[in-house]
């Protein structure tokens, strides 16, 4: 916009292109900003072929098609319109501008004044001349003046250059000068570049732009002028040494030459040179011919025309900067600054035609003017353009943001559609229950497997109805974990059964997530069910079995330690502890150098020091593995020693981490046992080779008068010999009390009937297991001897025993008889008495001294200190043991029938003589278990039984449980030890037994009721 009317006026200017006419061109010209609003309107609503006068540009004129002219606000008042030109009025050109001119006015309807006024050139050579003219014109148009100046010539332009205040009312154009600044109009089809004589750097232009394969060249070569321009052409094309081919199209006919243009092959250009005629003397308008030939070729057109780019045939075209000139007097600063620069270049490209042949990418000169491009309007109407720009920038951003903001949310609507699809799809195949809900927690879809596994409609689970397939005892807790996420939007996680079509129930571990928005809201929750009744199961299995595992450790009396793969102790078993005397927070407990600070770890074979890296835990890292290896385990500090049994071995753990498992017996009992037992044996060996050999000295030294004498005398030794045999297993041939000693060879008068015969006193004592096979001898002699012939031979007689320890350690011990038979000293010394001396003085290492008073004989033996000491507290308050069953005497039974189970011959020979000496009818012997079970079951009238437990490697025990169902009673008769403890239901003859000791267990048997277990009768 220019604000420069001389009466205040606005006159907006606006260039715009009316889209309902494909050629049409509006140059309007408004008093007013609303006028030309409104004439934009109009224009715009109408195609109007009017042509106006609006451009002059050297010496050629030209219309441009579609140009309108809004009148002024008085439509009715003329245009006056002054034409200067330097030309004759008869020249072609000034005939033509001013016909065209004319026409265009008349064509407008608008009233118009035109006045002409044709200056010689030749004249204008000075500046009198100048001011002459000047005068002349300001003289003639003082008194009417006009709207609008043209100048048509260089000379009429710098006419006006040099006179500002000329016609001060008018408003001037000037074309052709320095300040032209052409904004051109131009044929929408077709290509022009108008070039001023400098042909070669055209050219280039051309081959640049354009790079076509055969460059056609029209022109006209009728005059001077056109031979001129063709040969220059030439010369620049040969100067360039153009490699493509170059073809002549020169003086043709107008008709011919457009035909031939329309079928140039493509990749052709043509390069329009010179003025054509009609055929005879008129030349045609360079413009006439350059839109002609852009509308019929093919391919680009290149014109050498300036001015071919400024219009078209049928009227004169102002160019939007001349015209702002028009409508202002400030356009004009100054003189004209001299001739136009003829060797410069001037570009002007249609932009449609560029578009038409793809060439818009191209580069272009800074000088370049392009056509047919919307014209701008901030020449113009920069104000009007700002505001325009300012409010329609808002309005286009907030448009933007408001049709971005839409389509984002379609968008978005759409993805969350399709997510949802395919939610839905993936949901139907996964292999859990799934299900989708609405932000409020309406379950509104559940997949295929949900319906499949409750066997229940959409309809029956929808909104709330899945809380008829949860467990009754769940139910509540459920509703109130997943309500607070929906509540909350927090995920949500739970374990719980569910029941299924055929109505058991199995357990779920079921999770819901958000999906959310792009605001961050809930849109859905989208949640699933995954059966792990399998896996709870067998996780509760591996708990249980962990437990159980865990307790058995715990309980385990070996001891159980962990290390990991670095020598680092993970887990000590109590066992373990105990055994090492540590508390579980104990810090020596972590590492075998921990471990080596407080221990000495020595071999048991020589005793040395194992050094740390040799011990066990380091040897099962280096990858060896330890079986039942025992070691010596000292703590020098206080001198605790234990000898301990290791196992170790490596084992991987559920997380594929490496231990080692060690596992620690405490052998030290066991070990001291076995050193014990290996004493014990050799001593046994010993005891036994010296019985042995004292029963042959026993045998070879009785005497006696009869075999019945001699062999009642030898028994009761043996026998003698045998209670101490067994008193030293009972006591695993350690020390014996003194009591059970004398006890076990006066048992016959200590209990029973003559029970209250024999008195016993004296503080607890032990006899050392050397001594009690002498003592017993002493005793068992003594015994039989006051049996045979002193008190205990006679109903009246008594007999007192006291013993005592003196202050040296000695063992006195006094035999009193009391109401013996007149006892008379022996006449001579007999075996008896010669074994009591003997062994008192030589096996006891102490003295006798045997008194025969009246009422029987007493004796008093100091024994040596090493036969025996005081007992402990804890000792004598043991209950004392006895080495038979009581057998308590009763009568006999004769002619009874009994089953002997024995597989000694010898033994079992001697049992079936007894018997039938004594009356008995003897069954068997049996001497294996398969005739045993014979005999115990096919034999009638079974009235008792002797059974040997061990019967050539098996045991009796059938036999037993056959003769209890029959209601027989029975006796073990077998030389293990301790039987009677182990089957307290049935008594226990114990070998080597005497004739009386059967007798007395058959009377036993057979004499008073029976036991519930058919053993003997209860005493």
């Amino acid at each position: 916009m220019r604000e420069c009317c001389p009466d205040g006026g606005e006159f907006p200017i606006a260039v715009v292109k009316n889209e309902c006419a494909r050629q049409a061109r509006l140059l309007i010209v408004c008093s007013s900003f609303p006028d030309l609003f409104r004439r934009f309107h109009e224009a715009s609503a109408s195609v109007s072929r009017t042509r106006a006068a609006l451009l002059l540009l050297f010496t050629t004129l030209a219309l441009l098609p579609g140009a309108t002219v809004a009148q002024p606000q008085e439509q009715d008042a003329p245009l006056r319109v002054l034409l200067l030109h330097s030309f004759q009025r008869e020249l072609p050109f000034s005939a033509n501008f001013e016909n065209g001119f004319e026409e265009a006015l008349k064509e407008e309807g608008r009233p118009y004044t035109l006045y002409v006024e044709a200056l010689d050139a030749a004249r204008f050579g000075g500046p009198a001349h100048m001011e002459a003219t000047v005068a002349y014109l300001s003289e003639k148009y003082a008194a009417t003046p006009v709207d609008v100046v043209i100048a048509n010539s260089r000379p009429a332009g710098d006419l006006l250059a040099s006179a500002p205040g000329l016609l001060p009312e008018a408003r001037r154009v000037f074309a052709n000068g320095p300040r032209a600044d052409a904004e051109v109009q131009a044929p929408d089809e077709g290509l022009l570049i108008h070039a001023t004589f400098a042909y070669g750097e055209s050219l280039l232009e051309v081959m640049r732009l354009a790079a076509p394969d055969t460059l056609y060249v029209v022109g006209d070569t009728s005059d001077a002028s056109g031979r001129a321009r063709v040969g220059r052409f030439q010369e620049a094309v040969e100067e360039m040494e153009l490699e493509i081919p170059v073809e002549y199209l020169l003086d043709q006919p107008l008709p011919a030459l457009l035909e031939r243009v329309s079928g140039l092959p493509p990749g052709a250009a043509v390069y329009e040179l010179g003025v054509f005629k009609d055929g005879g003397d008129r030349v045609l308008r360079p413009i006439q011919v350059t839109r002609r030939l852009a509308d019929a070729a093919s391919v680009p057109v290149f014109s050498y025309w300036k001015a071919a780019g400024t219009g078209a045939v049928g009227g004169l075209v102002l160019s939007a900067g001349e015209l702002g000139r028009l409508t202002g007097q400030t356009v004009l600063d100054g003189p004209s600054t001299g001739a136009v620069e003829t060797a410069g270049l001037s570009y002007i490209y249609d932009w449609q035609a560029l578009e038409r042949w793809g060439l818009t990418d191209a580069g272009f000169p800074p000088e370049a003017t392009f056509l047919n491009r919307m014209p701008g309007l901030w020449e113009a109407y920069p104000r009007q353009v700002i505001a325009a720009l300012v409010v329609g920038a808002l309005l286009l951003g907030l448009s933007i943001m408001l049709f971005a903001a839409i389509v984002a949310r379609r968008q978005r609507e759409r993805e969350l559609e399709d997510s949802e699809m395919r939610f839905r799809g993936m949901a139907d195949n996964l292999p859990q229950l799934a299900w989708m809900a609405r932000p409020d927690g309406w379950i509104f879809w559940f997949n295929e497997r949900w319906h499949a596994f409750t066997g229940a409609t959409l309809e029956q689970m929808q909104g709330w109805g899945w809380k008829s397939v949860h467990h009754p005892d769940h139910v509540d807790r459920v509703v109130t974990n997943i309500q607070h996420s929906w509540d909350t939007g927090e995920p949500w996680e739970d374990t719980f059964p569910l029941r299924g079509a055929d109505g058991s129930y199995r357990w779920f571990l079921s999770r819901a997530r958000p999906v959310r928005d792009a605001a961050g809201g809930v849109k859905l929750w989208f949640g699933t069910n995954t059966d792990i009744t399998e896996q709870m199961q067998a996780e509760e299995a591996l708990r249980e079995s962990e437990e159980r595992l865990v307790a058995i450790v715990e309980q385990l009396s070996e001891g159980l330690v962990i290390f990991d793969s670095e020598g680092q102790a993970v887990h000590w078993n109590p066992a373990a502890l105990e055994m090492h005397g540590f508390s579980r927070t104990d810090e020596r407990l972590r590492t075998v150098p921990d471990l080596a600070e407080v221990f000495e770890f020595r071999a048991l074979e020589d005793g040395e020091v194992v050094s740390p890296a040799d011990w066990i835990v380091p040897r099962v890292l280096r990858g060896e593995t330890i079986r039942n290896f025992e070691a010596r385990l000292i703590r020098p500090d206080t001198g605790w020693e234990r000898i301990f049994s290791y196992s170790g071995s490596l084992v991987h753990n559920g997380k594929g981490e490496m231990l080692v498992v060690l596992v620690i017996a405490d052998v030290t009992e066991r070990r001291q046992t076995e050193e014990r037992q290996r004493l014990l044996m050799r001593e046994v060996d010993h005891r036994a080779k010296n019985a042995l050999a004292v029963v042959l000295s026993v045998v070879k030294l009785t005497k006696a008068d009869t075999i019945e004498a001699f062999k009642s005398a030898i028994e009761g030794r043996v026998s003698a010999l045998a209670r101490t045999h067994n008193l030293l297993a009972q006591s695993r041939w350690d020390e014996v009390e003194l009591d059970v000693v004398i006890r076990e060879e006066l048992r016959p008068y200590t209990e029973g009937e003559m029970s209250g015969r024999v008195t016993l006193s004296g503080p607890p004592i032990l006899v050392r297991p050397g001594g009690v096979q002498p003592l017993t001898m002493v005793i068992h002699e003594l015994t039989t001897n006051a049996a045979k012939y002193g008190a205990l031979s006679v109903d009246a007689g008594r007999l007192d025993i006291h013993w005592n320890l003196d202050g040296d350690g000695n063992l006195s011990l006094t035999w009193n008889e009391i109401g013996a038979p007149s006892v008379k000293v022996p006449e001579r010394i007999g075996f008896g008495s010669t074994l009591i001396q003997s062994t008192v003085t030589s096996q006891l290492g102490g003295t006798i001294e045997q008194q025969w008073r009246p009422d029987g004989l007493h004796c008093a033996m100091r024994l040596s200190e090493g036969t025996a000491r005081r007992a402990s507290p804890e000792t004598a308050e043991m209950p004392r043991r006895n080495g038979t069953p009581h057998l308590p005497s009763s009568g006999t039974t004769k002619a009874a029938r009994v089953l002997v189970v024995e597989d000694e011959p010898l033994i079992a020979a001697r049992i079936v003589d007894d018997l039938r000496q004594a009356g008995y009818q003897p069954v068997g012997p049996a001497a294996s278990l398969k005739a045993a079970l014979a005999k115990a079951r096919s034999e009638q009238d079974l009235h008792a039984a002797l059974v040997d437990i061990n019967l050539n490697g098996e045991e009796s025990w059938p036999v037993i449980d056959v003769l209890r169902e029959r209601g027989v009673p029975f006796s073990f008769a077998t030389g293990y030890t301790g039987v009677s403890e182990q089957v307290p239901t049935g008594p226990v003859l114990e070998k080597p037994f005497s004739t009386d000791q059967l007798m007395e267990m058959l009377k036993r048997l057979l004499v008073g009721p029976r036991s519930p277990g058919g053993g003997a009768p209860a005493a």
